[in-house]
């Protein structure tokens, strides 16, 4: 399947309340819009308050916009994904995805400066050989990790390659990576609307990086996963052996999962013009 070009002011592309299964999709290209009332355009790929679970899938190029300050507007959430309730996550690749500040103001905060940009969570994410890489947003670039409710969020993580993750005490498992993954050409290399080609160069560290799952035995274009397969959405030859699985759990409770991926310090990203882009979408 293939979710592009969506927005809304909430789950840009697809709102998921019940148990959903997608497998070797893309979800690309849409816009979560901040509304009238300066709420903040939430989860611009997908927004699950369910059970979503997706194996094979690309989610790039999505973006969730900041509130207005005038009217007491927070930051974009969940560039790539927004999640409150359960969500699982294997052989999928996420970049190139944006979380963005409040319009119309200075973000001085974390609320009011965009959250997650591949993915913010607010309920408990199982993520296996999955790439978070390049995404923004001015806190957590990748992965934010915070309070749902009165529970704490939780992120596992297992043969993955998570930007900025090493640098997370607590929250970087053995066999997890914090590596440039050397995409074809990445998300937006030639211009805003450039969603990239997210194959894997041969010399990738993905290649072979990854764990078998019986559960996902083709990547996005249809060919067979190999053991060890490659961490992401797409293969690219045999893989070098790996030792057994190690996984490593987060909670808020945990000051390093206060930020479970901190990445890089996007404050000052430019973003598309909001009247622009929406015209776009509406062509």
């Amino acid at each position: 399947c293939t979710l592009t070009g969506n927005h809304a002011f909430y789950a840009g592309a697809l709102y998921n309340s019940g148990t959903t299964t997608l497998a070797a999709c893309t979800v690309s290209a849409n816009l979560a819009l901040a509304a009238i009332d300066g709420n903040s355009g939430t989860g611009a790929g997908l927004y699950n308050d369910g059970g979503l679970t997706m194996a094979a899938c690309v989610i790039s190029g999505n973006t969730a916009y900041g509130g207005t300050f005038e009217n007491g507007g927070v930051g974009g959430m969940g560039g790539g994904l927004y999640n409150t309730s359960t969500l699982a996550l294997t052989g999928c690749t996420v970049s190139g995805n944006h979380a963005t500040p409040i319009i119309g103001g200075r973000s001085s905060g974390r609320g009011s400066s965009g959250l997650g940009g591949g993915l913010e969570n607010q309920g408990t994410a199982t993520l296996t050989d999955d790439i978070f890489y390049a995404d923004a947003a001015a806190f957590s670039a990748e992965i934010a990790n915070d309070i749902a409710g009165s529970a704490a969020a939780t992120v596992t993580a297992t043969f993955c390659d998570i930007q900025g993750s090493s640098s997370a005490p607590g929250s970087f498992g053995p066999n997890d990576l914090d590596v440039d993954p050397l995409f074809v050409r990445p998300v937006n290399t030639t211009g805003l609307l450039d969603l990239g080609d997210l194959h894997l160069q041969p010399a990738s560290p993905c290649v072979g990086a990854g764990i078998a799952d019986p559960a996902n035995a083709m990547d996005r274009d249809g060919n067979t996963r190999p053991n060890p397969p490659s961490i992401g959405a797409y293969q690219y030859a045999l893989g070098r052996p790996t030792a057994n699985p190690q996984s490593v759990t987060t909670t808020q409770d945990t000051p390093a999962a206060m930020d479970f991926i901190q990445g890089v310090d996007h404050i000052g990203f430019t973003v598309p013009d909001l009247e622009a882009a929406v015209s776009f979408f509406k062509e």
